[in-house]
């Protein structure tokens, strides 16, 4: 064989392997997301509990790279009383010297799994992109803690913040709360009850990523197209579902499902990110929808070859970290640059 054919032959081989890890059953993704879905498994592969030891054992193992590639100023833990007991809270300062705005971060996670352990790549990532101060809440986590108890945790978490706030040096009449997956959820059911409970309605901004807007099961498309094989899976929104929920009709309530919140015309500018192989895609969009339909300022994109918890994880690729980017850019102008999808 000669070199030039031996060239040719290493090249369609690699060009294979790249095809067959970036294919998937309805189109192409990024290559480390490709990666991510043939040799990670679903997230509906492990009961909750096994689920929540495998996430810390990989959280454990790759902290103190996350921390000297992505180093903050200023980290504080914080204990904030609710309700329901006191709650931990982290609070990530890049030293950026804006104190204009303060960012209340809400992890996803199904509502059963997470922390700001867990989303400390992405809340190191948000800190430093915008350069504003970033609050993580580490509200109570299901099956143990039923709905509506985080969200009455959050809410109240908020509350001290603004009421607090002035003691850390941070803007309480500016906030933006922020969350992914079921933090998205939570971000925009607590936007609601914070504005109104106060009449200056301190939160300014909302950022929804990939967020849970209708819990009562529903048949949409991309749920039945990404039902499995793109990370999140159909099995596990409804194994989480289950343990949050204490009953089933509590689905139909808009603290659980916001997509059934009757006038929404009182929400403030909102960037909502959706992903494009994503079985909560669809909903996501229709709750922009219903607030663009509403008069609300909304931005929504939708990232192409992108799937469920991109956002912020080297490990996915790029486009998540091009989307904190954009919500940065957001944030500071109410406005994203030409897509360059």
């Amino acid at each position: 064989m000669g070199i030039f054919t031996a060239i040719l032959t290493v090249l369609i081989l690699v060009g294979g392997a790249v095809s067959y890890i970036k294919k998937t059953e309805h189109g192409m993704v990024d290559f480390k997301t490709g990666l991510v879905l043939k040799f990670i498994p679903d997230l509906g592969a492990l009961p909750i509990p096994k689920l929540r030891i495998a996430l810390d054992k990989y959280i454990a193992k790759n902290a103190n790279k996350v921390k000297k590639s992505l180093p903050i100023a200023k980290i504080q833990d914080l204990s904030i009383p609710t309700r329901h007991g006191d709650i931990p809270a982290r609070i990530y300062d890049a030293g950026g010297g804006d104190r204009s705005q303060l960012i209340v971060f809400m992890h996803g996670g199904g509502w059963c799994f997470g922390s700001s352990d867990t989303h400390h790549e992405q809340i190191r990532r948000i800190a430093i992109a915008t350069g504003l101060p970033v609050i993580s809440l580490d509200y109570s986590l299901s099956p143990e803690a039923k709905f509506p108890q985080a969200y009455e945790e959050c809410i109240d978490a908020i509350t001290w913040i603004i009421d607090q706030s002035g003691e850390h040096g941070y803007a309480a009449d500016q906030l933006i709360t922020m969350g992914d997956s079921a933090g998205g959820n939570l971000a925009i059911t607590t936007t609601r009850a914070i504005n109104t409970r106060y009449p200056e309605r301190p939160i300014k901004k909302m950022v929804p990523i990939y967020p849970v807007t209708d819990v009562r099961d529903p048949d949409t498309e991309s749920h039945r197209l990404y039902a499995e094989g793109y990370y999140l899976t159909r099995q596990a929104m409804d194994q989480f579902m289950e343990a949050y929920l204490a009953d089933p009709t509590d689905a139909h309530v808009p603290e659980a499902s916001p997509i059934l919140m009757e006038d929404v015309s009182d929400f403030p500018p909102t960037f909502i990110l959706t992903a494009a192989y994503d079985p909560l895609r669809d909903e996501g969009e229709a709750f922009a929808k219903k607030l663009e339909d509403a008069g609300v300022d909304i931005t929504l994109k939708r990232y192409e070859k992108a799937v469920h918890a991109f956002f912020g994880l080297k490990d996915f690729g790029q486009r998540g970290l091009d989307a904190v980017e954009d919500v940065a850019q957001w944030i500071a102008e109410g406005r994203l640059g030409a897509d360059a999808d």
